[in-house]
């Protein structure tokens, strides 16, 4: 069955890599450029840096590094059942439980993230013929017809790694698409733009009001939205574990303090506490993630307090004090080791929050304005239609709710695993 498997995703990811050649041939072509560019040429670094690149590079480079896993796994598995490589998070053979199957789900959706401009078979953004294609039920067909803009004269004289940078960020930046439900439906098109290729295309999600491709949409949200929610669950892990660690080392005032602090933001709905600052702020992607990171730091703060506090009266912490101990040493090697499983349980349930307020705010309309996608502003769009087009805003949900509980079930099973370790070594 597990051969079976393997053969199946390499049998997937060769028919993308097919598809979708020349887009990972000029995401590695450009970025290798690049590199070569900022090493050997005077010009301060920086100068051929293109942010709009960056998520094409990560695209290319995750995508070769994961076929690349995936022929060694399998190669490996038919060799033998032992030393193969395995993504983080592993999950023992002998434990086949729930947590095994979040774990390769979350890892699976990140996967995804990644590699998301190579997955969407069109642009998630292009709107189609709204004649056509509007609102195609799933498992529908059209055709895309894919254009390049008239490649800029005076790059010939340039020097060859400069040629192939500009070809290869030319075909990443200036592609256009046109979609319809039928190939002559837009015969015009043609006489305007260099056609680069047209080939049939597959709505597994059908499309949406606007003739855009909901599967595309879907998987590029992915990244929109875990990015979001991953960064956020850090930056409050940040927030959150020092507070939380200043208040249990120091007791007192201090400790008074800290603690009214994080009683007050608790006081205070998360939600409302969001709405509110970027109705003055804004709702760009950095004022997002600031303001969810800061009204998710409360629970982080306290749990970590907690556990200080109860590390500070074990026998190994009043060992190392009587054996006068620095207490940098005490922090280093004594606190912080115990602290990971709690850290990383709360990161773990904290990343979901972050998932369901960015998607809570784009299903309200303040988060990511479009036309970028996000799962939530999927489902915000979709209730004007949702009776005649339920597909539009039921996938992405779909997907939230499956990655919102695989999370969560994560964080449990880390949450128990910790405290099974806090009783056995109590006990010892």
């Amino acid at each position: 069955m597990k051969r079976s498997s393997h053969i199946l995703l390499i049998a997937i990811v060769a028919v993308i890599s097919l598809a979708q050649y020349r887009l990972i041939e000029s995401s590695l072509a450009s970025f290798a450029a690049w590199c070569v560019l900022e090493a050997s040429h005077q010009a301060p670094f920086g100068t051929y840096w293109n942010p709009a690149l960056f998520e094409h590079w990560l695209a290319g480079i995750a995508w070769v590094i994961g076929a690349l896993w995936l022929m060694r796994s399998s190669f490996a598995s038919l060799r033998a059942r032992m030393g193969r490589i395995r993504l983080a998070l592993v999950i023992p053979p002998a434990q086949k439980s729930i947590r095994g199957a979040s774990s390769r789900f979350i890892c699976m959706v990140g996967y995804i993230a990644l590699v998301s401009p190579i997955l969407t078979p069109v642009n998630p953004n292009v709107q189609g013929n709204l004649v056509t294609t509007r609102l195609l039920p799933p498992l529908s067909t059209g055709y895309v017809r894919e254009f390049l803009d008239p490649t800029p004269s005076g790059t010939d004289s340039a020097g060859r790694t400069l040629r192939v940078y500009t070809a290869a960020n030319h075909y990443l930046l200036h592609r256009t698409t046109f979609l319809s439900a039928n190939i002559h439906a837009d015969p015009s098109a043609a006489s305007v733009r260099n056609v680069v290729r047209e080939f049939p295309v597959f709505f597994p999600f059908g499309t949406d009001d606007n003739a855009r491709d909901v599967f595309s949409r879907v998987v590029a949200g992915t990244r929109v939205s875990l990015g979001i929610g991953l960064t956020a669950a850090l930056g409050a892990l940040i927030i959150g574990a020092a507070v939380g660690f200043a208040a249990g080392m120091s007791r007192g005032f201090l400790d008074g303090v800290l603690m009214r602090l994080t009683d007050l933001f608790l006081a205070i709905p998360g939600l409302f506490l969001v709405i509110g600052v970027l109705a003055f702020v804004g709702q760009s992607i950095a004022m997002i993630v600031v303001v969810l990171s800061f009204s998710g730091w409360m629970s982080i703060a306290r749990v970590v307090r907690g556990e200080v506090l109860s590390l500070r009266e074990r026998e190994f912490i009043l060992a190392a004090q009587m054996l006068r101990v620095s207490s940098w040493r005490i922090v280093t090697r004594h606190l912080l080791p115990n602290l990971r499983p709690v850290l990383l349980t709360a990161t773990v349930l904290q990343f979901a929050n972050a998932v369901l307020g960015e998607a809570s705010l784009g299903f309200l309309g303040l988060g990511i304005q479009p036309p970028t996608a996000t799962w939530g502003s999927m489902m915000g769009e979709a209730m004007g239609y949702l009776s005649s087009a339920w597909w539009v805003g039921v996938f992405p949900g779909l997907l939230l709710a499956t990655v919102l509980v695989s999370a969560h079930s994560l964080g449990e099973h880390l949450a128990s695993t910790a405290d099974a370790a806090a009783t056995d070594q109590t006990a010892s």
